[in-house]
């Protein structure tokens, strides 16, 4: 796995999360809108109508959330696995950090209780190191 190919993992932790919201917001939409066409009852014509064309257009949109959030995940998957084959620890804790966590520079540094810039060799060799893996 390439450096480009970790960065774009790294921007997908977010979209992942925006993802997981909007299936949940979409599945209590779903809910209500159903519970709503259900009060109201088959025979009322054109709010309940109005009512299965909205929930029909919820569950279309949820079920293209849930297809990206799969490759999404299976790429992050993919990453972590590309990861753990790094053989120094260190290396892999600041790839998981910067990668995964999506942990700024200075964040990474606090938690490993290293310097910016030691943090920054370390994450070359770790790079240098996964190309020499390919």
């Amino acid at each position: 796995m390439d450096k480009a190919k970790l960065r774009a993992c790294r921007a997908m932790r977010y979209r992942i999360r925006n993802l997981e919201m909007r299936i949940t917001e979409a599945d209590k939409l779903i809910h209500s809108a159903s519970a709503i066409q259900m009060q109201i009852g088959q025979g009322s014509g054109s709010a309940y109508d109005s009512i299965g064309r909205s929930v029909v257009r919820l569950i279309a949109m949820r079920e293209v959330y849930a297809l990206e959030l799969d490759a999404y995940t299976q790429h992050r998957a993919d990453a972590e696995a590309a990861i753990r084959k790094v053989g120094d620890p260190q290396l892999r804790e600041i790839l998981c950090l910067r990668y995964i966590d999506a942990l700024s520079w200075v964040k990474i540094a606090l938690r490993m209780s290293n310097s910016e810039r030691n943090c920054y060799e370390l994450h070359r060799k770790a790079l240098e190191e996964m190309q020499f893996m390919q």
